[in-house]
């Protein structure tokens, strides 16, 4: 934690995706222990930074083949107002969200 506070002084902002692969299917996560642990191993850079007390915010922006797509955006410990300042940002920028239905 404190080798990443310091990298965080010099780097304020850690741009990440949101998961390792695209959004899984709905139902997925129940098929069998092997797939469970594929899916929470693609989840490891939103799950490790709040164990860490790192403050982050997950953005939307736009789809990829259908399927909902975003940013995690990570500032040093007690940085949330610089979180939310950089998510403010990039949503304005980003392209039209739409609802995603999950049934689909």
């Amino acid at each position: 934690m404190r080798a990443w506070q310091l990298f965080q002084e010099r780097c304020p902002v850690i741009i990440l995706p949101v998961s390792a692969q695209l959004p899984f299917r709905f139902d997925q996560d129940q098929e069998d222990a092997n797939v469970v642990r594929a899916l929470l191993d693609a989840q490891r850079p939103l799950l490790a930074v709040p164990a860490l007390g790192f403050p982050s915010v997950v953005v939307p922006t736009g789809t990829a083949g259908g399927a909902p797509v975003g940013v995690q955006v990570i500032a040093g410990r007690f940085r949330q107002d610089v979180c939310l300042a950089l998510a403010e940002l990039i949503e304005a920028r980003a392209s039209r969200l739409t609802p995603i239905d999950p049934r689909d």
